[in-house]
Formats: structure tokens, sequence, C-alpha cells
């Protein structure tokens, strides 16, 4: 079982890196700013999955949002469709995101990228536990901050530990 849409590649900061006006700094309370609120949103989606709380984990998508999971593009109706029908059904979603690393790049976007470990357990008590990296992209909106973009990789089983 996949799962369930979420969570830029690095190609959205190198295109923006690379324009001819570069973009301007960000003075370093900016920068912890927009660095604690979108920590505080990464870990809202984290505790939406957690919770199978299928509306909040869409309120952080933006109408924009598409993702690229496993090689596979997939548009916001798409996903949101899967959240939907997937997320409530389940027994157990346990995740969890570490190695965040947040780029502000303006006051109002930001890439992240991170690691994340799932184990999520169906309804008949099968578990498919899965790990990877993702990278996100954030946009500030009247909503708060919200994904627009995420690259996801999937590998099976648990993360390994060190």
């Amino acid at each position: 079982m996949k799962r369930p849409a979420l969570i830029v590649t690095m190609t959205a900061a190198l295109a923006a890196s690379s324009c001819r006006t570069p973009a301007p700094r960000l003075a370093p309370d900016a920068v912890a700013h927009v660095t604690t609120a979108v920590t505080d949103a990464v870990r809202a989606v984290e505790a939406a999955d957690r919770a199978r709380d299928a509306e909040a984990l869409i309120a952080r998508l933006t109408p924009d949002f598409y993702m690229y999971q496993d090689g596979q593009r997939t548009d916001r109706a798409t996903i949101v469709a899967q959240i939907r029908a997937t997320l409530p059904t389940l027994r157990a979603f346990d995740t969890r995101f570490d190695a965040i690393e947040i780029l502000p790049i303006t006051t109002d976007a930001a890439v992240v990228s991170m690691q994340f470990d799932d184990a999520i357990t169906a309804a008949d008590g099968t578990t498919t536990r899965s790990h990877g990296v993702t990278t996100t992209l954030w946009r500030r909106a009247a909503a708060g901050w919200q994904m627009a973009y995420v690259q996801a990789h999937h590998l099976d089983g648990p993360a390994p530990r060190e």
C-alpha cells in the first residue's frame, strides 16, 4: 500500500537561484520566522497523518498542488480523492519526519527536504512499512502554509537505524 499523498524537488530552488534577477536575501529574523512557521506546518501534516484526519491534511494543499510519488505525477483532485478514500479507513498511520531541512526562498515560499518513516496499518491489521526522502515546496497563503508540490520516493521496509 502506498502512502496517501504527502509531501518539491530541488529543481525549484535551483530554478529560483538561476533566474536573471536573484531572489532578495532574507534578513535573519525573516529566515527564522519562515523556518519556524514551516516547521510547524510540516509537524501539522505529520499529526494529520497520525490522526488519520483527511480534511486537516487536504487543508495543507494549495489549489494547484501536484506531486511526483515514486515516479508518477498526480494532480490535486486525484490526491484528494485518495486521501478521503484511504486515510479514514486505516487502523493506524504511524509516520515520522526526520532530518528536516528548510530553505526559505522568500517570506512566502520555502523548500523542505526530509526523511520519512511510515508504518501504515490497514483495517484488516496488515502493516506496510516504507521509508524514503521527500522534498516539498511550501507557500504561505491566507489559510496558512500549504504544500504546492511534493516529490517522494518510497523504499520498502523501515528506515535503517544507525
